[in-house]
């Protein structure tokens, strides 16, 4: 891993994961490039025609000016400290389609997991970091805090190629994590019907996870898994593909990726072919 993509909400402090950073970055000898990540600002004319509500829309952007200065000083701070290379973009907004380009061009996308975007110029909706990266050319690490290094391993196994890929990615970027506890967990209807592929993943899992044990759960995904992250105290970290390429995919995938990240406090890495 050479090149770490870090996207950064400009109302969060990038200070709880700014450990988990310097940790993945030194282990890699990676560079760092920081996008921080802007809100949009409305001009909202309620009594109109009487009035606006310029001062306080001027207001808020000059709040967000000192936001950016403060967390920009710290992360430059903080990685310099720590002797990790790194450049910060710009203080211009970046669309979706400039993320997605850098994301080609990088190894990992790594954000904060409490991290939204607002993606509509006249609608403010929040739009999660999830749903706007599915099309994200790199794997993507959510990030709690103090997340890394994790302590044990969750791998979301499903039969799919989607995660048997995402656990390839990850042990590809991460071969320093092989040697950790780590858990293959199917989510099956019927605990019998066992787990998919199984002669072919047991002669290709234990060679890249050292300490692996298996488990097929009976039940439903998205409260099965979280339920089963929660049992296990420590620092752990969800492995598990998402957004496949047909809209049902997606959709489901991705009720997955936000019941991990509203239940639990585990870091979510993901990915797609």
């Amino acid at each position: 891993m050479k090149k770490i993509l870090l996207l950064l909400d400009i109302l969060h402090s990038p200070a709880p994961v700014l450990s988990s950073i310097i940790n993945i970055a030194g282990a890699a000898g990676a560079l760092v490039e920081v996008i921080f990540l802007h809100r949009v600002h409305f001009l909202v004319d309620i009594v109109y025609p009487l009035g606006t509500d310029l001062p306080s829309l001027q207001a808020d952007e000059e709040a967000d000016k000192r936001l950016l200065a403060d967390n920009t000083q710290l992360i430059s701070d903080s990685l310099s400290s720590a002797n990790i290379k790194f450049l910060i973009a710009g203080d211009e907004p970046v669309s979706l389609d400039d993320l997605l380009m850098d994301s080609a061009f990088s190894d990992l996308i790594v954000t904060d997991a409490r991290t939204s975007i607002s993606d509509f110029l006249y609608a403010p909706l929040n739009v999660s970091m999830k749903d706007l990266l599915s099309d994200a050319h790199c794997p993507l690490l959510l990030l709690r805090e103090d997340g890394m290094p994790p302590d044990k391993l969750i791998l979301a196994y499903d039969g799919s190629y989607s995660s048997i890929y995402a656990i390839k990615q990850f042990r590809y970027l991460f071969p320093n994590f092989s040697s950790l506890p780590t858990f293959l967990v199917t989510i099956a209807s019927n605990e019998k019907k066992g787990i998919a592929h199984s002669d072919m993943l047991k002669h290709w899992a234990p060679y890249h996870f050292k300490d692996l044990l298996v488990e097929v759960l009976p039940g439903r995904p998205a409260s099965t898994l979280p339920a089963f992250v929660n049992h296990h105290n420590g620092i752990p970290l969800v492995v598990m593909g998402a957004y496949g390429r047909s809209s049902i995919s997606r959709l489901f995938h991705q009720s997955l990726a936000n019941a991990m990240l509203e239940k639990t406090s585990a870091s979510l890495f993901t990915t797609h072919e």
